[in-house]
């Protein structure tokens, strides 16, 4: 600690010194120098460090100094103070400015363990190269002298992150070392293989170091260009050559730089120069290959920038570099280097650059780079993940332009491009488009040219569209397509959707058929649309740029062969055509739309196109007459689909659509070209419409339905909506409905109308008849429905015709799952409305097993129908809905109401239930039903072994496992549940149910069924735990013994609960009270409520019906003892007994039992009673008996009784301690006297006078003398000569005299 100590006194002195002259220095080097000795200790050594570091920071030492501290920190150091010696170097070496390492310094320094790793993570931690540039130069320098030196080079090039100027200070080391012999040459040759393998940049930055000079990394560009001379001798470079042969650290013949840094090197020449010297060790690799172009190469880097080089040759022959892909190692990054390279030359081909030849060769070979190589796996037999993109970037190099420097590079496409493995070429790939193109090599005349050049367009063309319904694709044509339109040239684009048109037209009916499957067709068309839909305002269809070439892509025909040259010429010019060759392909998408075409997704095609094309602003005229004959062309393609009225029925699917899937300006046009077409406008349609929430369809609607109105054929009721047309306009749904509800009351067949005015909800529902008339919705049946509400209420047979269809159909969509989120919300929103229906005038009409109406309804109230179909079928269930239905029908409605409130896992049906469960007047009978059914399930899940004991122990062991299973699935029974759920209703209603007298007889058997199933459990459990045979299941029946018990439980609480409140309503049974099952349930039921609720039941009917307890008297006092005796039972339980105890007291007292004979019953169940249990049995006795009787008889009989009863329990509680831990036994040794602090509390309840008389009284009845009129002579009896009495009376008169000193009951005698 004192060293510690001193050090750091010293290293803050010399912190603070203003000036650390030479004084300071010679007075602290005797303990510098005594702290760096080997023999000082970790600590001392340590004090030296941190001195050494701060006096360094602080002066500029003289070098002798410094040598002789670095000296001795590398001999000095110690574990585990290695890393820290190597910081205070490293501070030594910045500060001072060391650049070699003392030479004695530098070999203690290598006898470090693992100096490498400290090295590394020194090097890692801090800006380490004053200190490992010197260390570096020091193992070149001894390199040879010692293996261990050569050992540690060699380690550390692994593993410290040595860059160019580490490599610089020691490779000029290393060849003057080469010089020294062969044995050195070869150690020189070692090293420098070692180090291009593991630095290989930093050792290319060395040698081109070495060869060119310090002074030439100084100079310009241009005077580096124009200098190429080498610094280092002819020897030197040759043995560098020798020694990385194949490395690209080696230096080039004829020129002073490295392989690697040629690559980079400004001269244009001189890296085409490397980049041959890279080909030539390519091809005269052996079995060895050289590391330059090895896979993952340190060349890869600057290869890749040679791709995209800027002088044309350099980029030519990088890409011509037979281990090109091999040493990237990255094909993605090639490919995007090649592609780009391809842009700049095509760029510059188009523009007719001085350099288009060098220009046309790189194009050339950039395409057979992405086509022919990197397309394909490295072994050539598959396609690789690129293959995709590489055909897409073809597509903008196979077509002819109109510039003739790019024809070459359009041969090179088509060859390349047939040996791209993609399937979207496999059309380019074919003999007679091979045979087309070699046909022209020997045409001079121009005319002659350009017209094979047109031919050999449209053969291309061709190619492409049979690729595009090729059966090969084994990827998503769709997503390729989207892919490469996004990535594409524009060239590429207008090329893609020319094919594409092309390949479109070929499905169109009237067409050649194309060899292509169904599936294949669809995704054509499919891909077709996504492509016009993502560019639909981006150079797309409603572009208003060149309109004036739409001419060039006739429809139904190939373009017109100079269009197809234009657009191929450059990027600018194929820009002005994208908009036509977006319209030419929604042309072929619109023709090739047919019966046999997929139906929901070309419904689909034609619906979005429609809205796209309504919802495009234009102020053009030409594109404003462009759109309108496309609206044509989607109406003829639906009617070709549909049959003559298919467009009918399409346009008015659109127009009676929800406002929020379809956009304002689409339904306006659709009722406006419905309108305009002169058809037969349907009526239900177009009051949807009407009701619309869009104040321009309600006008454009309006419009409608006066046409409607002037149909010759029309009604009166569809005429008087026309007459309204303007009103409901203005005011919208709610004056719709007054006019639907006027219109039916002017009508001379009101029913007929409503219901031909409703069949297009019913078509929807049967899924139409192909006659257009099942246009409708979900949405526009719901607001058809909504819209005649009121006219429906009172109609019976639009209810059983159009309600129950809807509803059923609206469930069995939702169980299929069918629809996206809106539609399944319209589908729910149609049901919720066709409840509606579901009136009590309806419900009357259902039958006695309540037919379809019913079974409907209770199918929309379970699962799995939706959670708010199931809350608006509850909302239906109104009383007068209920009362309205038949005897069988109610009683299924109630259990399904008592199910959903016990079992729906949604919680807003769950309450919809209750509100109904709530709201409706129970039928006794009805819930009679109920819980007998769960009388039935409750029997048949009780074992039948639980109808007699089991023989042996073994036999009761083996209950099955179907048994086992049976006896715990009570509370999980169906039926069972729903008993629950009726009892738990019946808690807050049994006031306003009808026929309660039905309910007893049911909730008696239903009990005992429990009790049988309960005592069926308790017997398996004995035989199970009495069984050593099948330990494994233990855990398993534990935890099915307390779900059941827990189940049978809860029920048990409910139907005693049921008894009870019955009971206090003055309910009889027919057969009477069992009353030996209520005590049975007294004495069987387990603990808490189910107990609670057994005595307040017995309490009840002794209250209402004394006689019944009468009959079983002691089976009831029996029962209550042992009640009273237990010791397990919760506060509730022991309020319910002493209510019990008040309610049976009387009866049996009126029955003739003596009031001696009930408090002996009943304190004799005391001493196995706990103690806080005695004084509250005792005192509702006392409450229960005649005024002034049981307590004095209770006060003898404790007093009589005294020993034995604190006998009894003393006994009791010995036996409780010898299986109870001693913690955990009762401390009892002071309670054992537990009788007259009994007495003491029992008293302590009474008033004084009511005590004093008691105790009196008690006094008369034990006493051997009769009291005459005043008890003043007794109290002259001495205390001590009491003792010849009962201790009873001593016990009286202790009590008795501060009482009477309180009271005038001495006067009174």
């Amino acid at each position: 600690m004192t060293s510690a100590f001193y050090a750091v006194l010293i290293t803050e002195a010399v912190g603070v010194m203003k000036d650390v002259d030479g004084g300071v220095t010679t007075r602290l080097l005797p303990y510098l120098e005594a702290g760096l000795a080997s023999a000082a200790n970790s600590e001392q050594f340590a004090g030296a460090l941190m001195v050494a570091t701060q006096l360094a920071a602080r002066t500029n030492m003289a070098e002798p100094l410094v040598e002789a501290l670095l000296e001795g920190i590398a001999k000095g150091t110690r574990v585990p103070l290695h890393s820290q010696s190597l910081q205070a170097m490293l501070a030594l070496c910045q500060t001072q400015r060391v650049k070699t390492l003392p030479e004695r310094a530098f070999k203690h320094l290598v006898k470090i363990p693992e100096l490498e790793e400290l090295v590394a993570e020194l090097a890692h931690t801090y800006r380490a190269d004053a200190f490992t540039i010197p260390f570096t130069r020091s193992l070149a320098e001894f390199a040879d002298v010692h293996a261990n030196y050569e050992r540690v080079f060699r380690a550390v090039v692994e593993k410290v992150p040595l860059r160019g100027k580490h490599f610089i200070a020691a490779v000029p080391i290393l060849l003057k070392t080469a010089k020294k012999g062969d044995t050195a040459a070869e150690m020189v040759k070692s090293l420098l293989t070692h180090a291009d393998q593991h630095r290989p940049v930093a050792t290319s930055e060395a040698v081109d170091f070495v060869f060119r000079g310090s002074s030439m990394k100084k100079s310009t560009p241009e005077k580096a260009n124009k200098k190429d001379k080498m610094v280092a001798s002819e020897e030197d470079a040759a043995f560098l050559r020798a020694a990385l042969l194949g490395s690209a650290s080696a230096p080039m013949r004829g020129h002073a730089t490295s392989i690697h840094a040629a690559l980079d090197h400004p001269n244009a020449s001189l890296r085409e120069n490397a980049l041959a010297q890279l080909a030539r060790l390519a091809a005269d690799a052996g079995d060895e290959e050289p590391t330059a172009i090895r896979r993952g190469s340190a060349l890869g880097p600057a290869v890749l920038r040679r791709v995209t080089d800027d002088d044309a040759r350099v980029a030519a022959a990088a890409m011509d570099l037979e281990p090109l892909r091999r040493v990237v190692n990255d094909d993605g990054a090639l490919f995007a280097a090649a592609k780009q390279r391809l842009a700049i030359a095509a760029t510059a081909l188009a523009s007719g650059s001085q350099h288009s030849e060098n220009e046309r060769r790189v194009a050339k070979k950039a395409l057979r780079l992405i086509l022919a190589t990197l397309s394909k796996t490295e072994d050539g037999t598959a396609p690789s993940p690129l293959a995709s993109r590489c055909a897409a970037t073809a597509l903008e190099h196979v077509l002819f332009s109109s510039t003739p420097t790019s024809r070459a590079v359009t041969k090179a496409a088509l060859n390349a491009a047939r040996v791209c493995p993609h399937a979207s070429l496999d059309g380019v790939r074919s003999d007679a488009l091979r045979d087309v193109v070699g046909d022209g090599k020997s045409i001079k005349d121009v005319d002659a040219r350009r017209a094979f050049e047109d031919e050999c367009n449209a053969v291309v063309l061709r190619a492409l569209a049979e690729s595009l319904l090729s059966d090969a694709w084994t990827e998503d044509r769709r997503l390729w397509m989207r892919e490469t339109y996004r990535d594409a040239t524009n060239v590429g684009r207008v090329t893609l959707l020319t094919a594409c048109a092309l390949a479109v037209e070929r499905t169109a009916s009237g067409k050649p058929k194309p060899k292509a499957s169904p599936d294949a067709v669809g995704a054509i068309r499919d891909a077709a649309w996504s492509l016009i839909r993502d560019s639909w305002t981006d150079d797309g269809v409603a572009s208003t740029r060149g309109v004036d070439r739409d001419d060039d892509f006739p429809a139904g025909s190939p373009p017109r062969a100079d269009a197809v040259r234009r657009f191929a010429s450059s990027d600018a010019a194929a820009r002005k055509y994208a908009p036509s060759c977006h319209r030419a392909l929604l042309r072929a998408t619109l023709a090739s739309a047919s019966k046999t075409s997929a139906s929901v997704s070309e419904d689909a095609r034609l619906r979005e196109c429609f809205v796209s094309l309504a919802t495009t602003e234009t102020t053009d005229d030409a594109l404003d007459a462009i759109i309108g004959d496309f609206f044509g062309r989607v109406l003829d393609a639906c009617e070709r689909r549909r049959g003559a009225d298919g467009a009918r029925a399409f346009l008015a699917s659109l127009f009676s659509a929800d406002p929020r899937a379809v956009d304002a300006r689409a339904q306006v046009a659709a009722l406006e070209l419905a309108v305009a077409r002169a058809t037969d406008v349907p009526l239900a349609s177009v009051v949807v419409a009407v009701a619309s929430s869009s104040s321009r369809v309600r006008s454009a609607a309006a419009t409608a339905l006066a046409r409607c109105g002037r149909d010759a054929t029309a009604s009166a009721f569809s005429k008087h909506l026309a007459k309204s047309a303007d009103q409901v306009s203005r005011i919208g749904a709610g004056a719709l409905c007054d006019a639907i509800t006027r219109g039916l009351q002017v009508s001379s067949a009101p029913s007929k109308e409503l219901s031909m005015f409703l069949e297009p909800v019913v078509a929807m529902t049967t899924g139409g008849d192909g006659d257009g008339d099942a246009c409708l919705d979900a949405y526009g049946a719901r607001c058809l429905l909504a819209a005649t509400r009121d006219a429906t209420l009172d109609d019976v047979s639009v209810a059983n015709t159009v309600a129950v269809p809807t509803l059923v159909w609206c469930l069995d969509a939702a169980t299929r799952g069918d629809g996206d989120g809106d539609d399944a919300h319209a589908e729910l929103a149609l049901a919720v409305e066709a409840l509606r229906a579901f009136t009590p005038a309806y419900a009357a009409t259902w039958g006695p097993d309540g037919g379809e109406g019913w079974a409907t309804l209770a199918r929309c109230a379970v699962a799995p129908s939706p959670p708010a179909a199931r809350a608006a079928a509850f909302a239906q269930m109104t009383p007068e809905f209920v009362s309205a239905l038949a005897p069988a029908a109610r009683a299924a409605a109630l259990k399904v109401v008592f199910a959903a409130v016990n079992a729906d896992a949604d919680e807003t049906s769950r309450r919809e239930a209750r509100r109904a469960a709530n709201a409706l007047t129970l039928d006794a009978a009805d819930v009679a039903k109920t819980i007998d059914a769960a009388v039935v399930a409750a029997a048949e899940a009780t074992p039948a072994s639980s109808k007699k004991r089991a023989k042996t122990t073994t036999n009761a062991a083996k209950t099955s496992t179907s048994t086992v299973t049976a006896a715990v699935s009570l509370g999980s029974a169906r039926a069972t549940r729903d008993a629950a759920t009726a009892l738990e209703t019946l808690a807050w209603k049994l006031n306003e149910t009808t026929n309660p007298v039905a309910l007893a007889a049911p909730c008696l058997r239903f009990l005992e069924a429990l009790l049988n199933h309960a005592d069926a459990r308790r017997r398996r459990r004995d035989a199970q735990n009495a069984s050593d045979d099948d330990s494994s299941s233990d855990d398993d029946s534990d935890e099915d013994d307390e779900s059941g018990v827990a189940a049978g439980g809860y029920l048990e609480a409910l139907v005693l609960r049921a008894l009870e409140s019955l009971a206090a309503l003055g309910v009889h049974p027919r057969d009477g009270w069992n009353v030996p099952l209520v005590v049975r349930a007294v004495r069987e039921v387990d603990e808490g409520a189910a107990r609670s609720a057994a005595l307040a039941c017995l309490a009840q009917i002794a209250k209402t019906a004394p006689d019944a307890v009468r009959d079983d008297v002691f089976d009831v006092g029996a029962a209550l003892s042992d009640r009273a005796a237990a010791a397990a039972d919760d506060v509730l339980s022991q309020r319910a007994l002493e209510s019990a105890l008040v309610a049976v007291v009387p009866v049996w007292l009126e029955g003739g039992e003596p009031l001696v004979n009930v408090v002996s019953r009943l304190i004799d169940s005391l001493p196995r009673a706990p103690a806080r249990r005695r004084a509250p049995v005792c005192a509702a006795l006392v409450r229960a008996a005649p005024e002034g009787e049981a307590l004095p008889a209770v006060v003898v009989t404790l007093l009589r009784r005294l020993k034995s009863l604190e006998a009894e329990a003393r006994d009791r509680r010995t036996a409780t301690e010898a299986v109870v831990d001693a913690e955990d036994a009762p401390v009892a040794a002071e309670e054992d006297a537990w009788v007259k602090e009994l007495l003491d509390a029992l008293l302590a309840r009474e008033t004084p006078m009511a005590a004093t008389a008691a105790l009196v009284a008690a006094l008369k009845v034990r006493s051997r003398f009769v009291f005459r009129r005043s008890i003043a002579p007794f109290f002259l009896f001495p205390v001590a000569n009491t003792r010849c009495f009962y201790d009873e009376r001593f016990y009286c008169v202790r009590i008795l005299i501060p009482l009477m000193r309180h009271t005038n009951l001495l006067l009174s005698f």
